[in-house]
């Protein structure tokens, strides 16, 4: 008996159209980023193609220049 092989698909095969619905299934808040690649491309890496997609399809802005990045942690004790 052949053993079956998992499909798996690169970021780029995905149409534009499933791409939007793995956008809108992250932004839901019930899915973790690499929780959704695996489900649509079956690869457990994202590399962060999620976040390209949403600048280019305009959900999040790409002004890059936002200030400095905050630590939660105090700094002093």
């Amino acid at each position: 008996m052949k053993r079956q092989q998992k499909k798996i698909r690169t970021g780029g095969s995905l149409s534009w159209e499933e791409r939007e619905a793995m956008i809108k299934e992250f932004l839901t808040g019930k899915y973790l980023k690499n929780e959704l690649w695996e489900k649509y491309t079956g690869q457990d890496k994202e590399h962060g193609q999620l976040l390209d997609w949403m600048r280019k399809l305009g959900y999040i802005s790409d002004d890059r220049e936002l200030g400095p990045v905050k630590s939660f942690y105090p700094t002093s004790l």
